[in-house]
């Protein structure tokens, strides 16, 4: 039985003005869906979801790829949010990770070329890097490490109410675990404390 508590409103993908989005997160709202993308932008008078979010105890979500986003705009987001609202995604649709070619998305013909997937309308619809390639671009743009992995393991985590179950390595969570090399190449992934990838070493 699913209680209130179980429940995440998230804000995203909206034209609704700061007032409006102020009374959402005064009425429960908690989270923003794909910072930056099909909202508002930031102005110095016309306020909109950005500065709501800013203005309130919520966690953000934003798209790591570097597409979706523009890497100096990640780095506004990190700045104005801080590794502790910051959530990092890669927005991935099923043409992930398996290179050039055409697909469908939610019936929408799909084209990926050049590490970007695109409509026939030449719009971005989804993306296709792995969460752990948003993690290695937070780092060579500028993000510390230890920042970036929180970002994309403990903080989504309990951004839903996971945080006591996964996100992180401690006694009794799942041992669901990344190892890297110090060139963030992956190495191993873990689920459940099970061996379930062996990168190159």
């Amino acid at each position: 039985k699913k209680h209130a508590k179980d429940v995440r409103i998230s804000l995203g993908h909206t034209g609704a003005g700061y007032e409006d989005c102020m009374a959402a997160f005064e009425n429960g709202a908690k989270h923003v869906t794909h910072l930056f993308n099909a909202m508002p932008p930031i102005h110095h008078r016309n306020l909109s979801l950005i500065a709501a979010a800013f203005e309130n105890d919520v966690t953000v979500e934003i798209i790591g790829d570097g597409l979706h986003v523009k890497p100096v705009s990640v780095m506004m987001a990190y700045k104005l949010f801080g590794d502790e609202k910051l959530i990092f995604i890669n927005d991935s649709m099923q043409a992930a990770g398996l290179g050039e070619g055409e697909y469908y998305f939610c019936g929408t013909h799909v084209v990926v070329k050049d590490n970007i997937a695109c409509n026939d309308e030449n719009t971005i619809v989804g993306g296709i890097a792995s969460l752990w390639d948003c993690v290695k671009n937070a780092v060579s743009w500028g993000i510390p490490l230890e920042s970036a992995v929180k970002m994309a393991s403990y903080n989504p985590a309990s951004a839903v109410g996971l945080g006591e179950k996964t996100g992180s390595i401690k006694e009794g969570l799942d041992a669901d675990i990344v190892i890297a090399s110090d060139k963030l190449d992956v190495e191993d992934v873990f689920v459940r404390g099970r061996r379930i990838h062996a990168g190159k070493k």
